[in-house]
């Protein structure tokens, strides 16, 4: 289990990444859409103002920028910890609760089934009492 939390930890960071980019970008779109609405010609009886319509077009486009970026962000943050802490021992439940939520729900829910005994030092044929013959 423990490494298919890793695969899916390394997958979860990649995609928290795209998140931050995606969200730069929306936040690119809001500041572009008051200067698009600008070349929009409106009738002159039009119920809505263009410049009305492009405030809400912008604070949409904005707020949809600041969740994707702090989301990967969170993301980032939390599955660089369990990566981290996942190379001497299990990583705490709350670091494993994160990853559910922030980073990706299958890298979480290996980390929270997997045991303690998975982690640690790597074991040796001593370790286990079989011996080998030849």
């Amino acid at each position: 289990m423990k490494t298919a939390a890793k695969v899916f930890l390394i997958i979860g960071k990649i995609s928290a990444i795209c998140l931050i980019v995606l969200g730069v970008l929306f936040a690119v779109v809001s500041g572009l859409s008051e200067s698009f609405f600008e070349f929009i010609e409106v009738e002159a009886d039009a119920d809505i103002d263009a410049e009305l319509a492009a405030t809400i077009v912008s604070i949409v486009y904005l707020s949809m920028a600041i969740t994707f970026v702090v989301v990967g962000i969170l993301g980032t943050i939390f599955s660089s910890k369990a990566l981290r802490q996942m190379k001497t021992k299990k990583p705490s439940v709350g670091i494993c609760v994160c990853c559910l939520i922030f980073v990706n729900v299958l890298a979480g829910i290996f980390l929270l089934c997997s045991s303690e005994d998975d982690y640690g030092e790597p074991k040796t044929v001593e370790d286990t009492g079989f011996t080998i013959e030849q």
